[in-house]
C-alpha cells in the first residue's frame, strides 16, 4: 500500500468524522465506532505502510571518485618497483 493512499484514507476518515460532528450525530456509539476505525487505520499503517517506507533504498546521487595514477606510477606498479604497496 502506498503512503498516498494511506493518507487519503485518513483524510476520508477525518472528513467523515467532521460531517458526523457538524450534523449532530457524533454520539457515544459513533465515537466508539470511529475509535475502532482509527485503531484499525493505525494498525494498517504499522503493517502495510511502515515496512514499505523503511525498506525503501536510498538512491546514490554522487559518483565514486576515481583514483588516477600517473603513467610512471602505473609503470612502476606493473614492473613491481613500487615500494610500500
Amino acid at each position: 500500500m502506498s503512503t498516498n493512499f494511506y493518507w487519503i484514507l485518513w483524510l476520508v476518515f477525518g472528513v467523515a468524522a467532521g460531517a458526523f460532528w457538524l450534523s449532530g450525530f457524533f454520539g457515544m456509539v459513533t465515537v466508539v465506532a470511529f475509535g475502532f476505525v482509527a485503531t484499525g487505520l493505525i494498525f494498517m499503517g504499522f503493517m502495510c505502510v511502515l515496512p514499505a517506507v523503511a525498506a525503501r533504498e536510498q538512491v546514490k546521487t554522487t559518483k565514486p571518485e576515481r583514483k588516477t595514477q600517473s603513467s610512471s606510477a602505473r609503470r612502476a606498479v606493473r614492473l613491481g618497483l613500487a615500494y610500500g604497496r
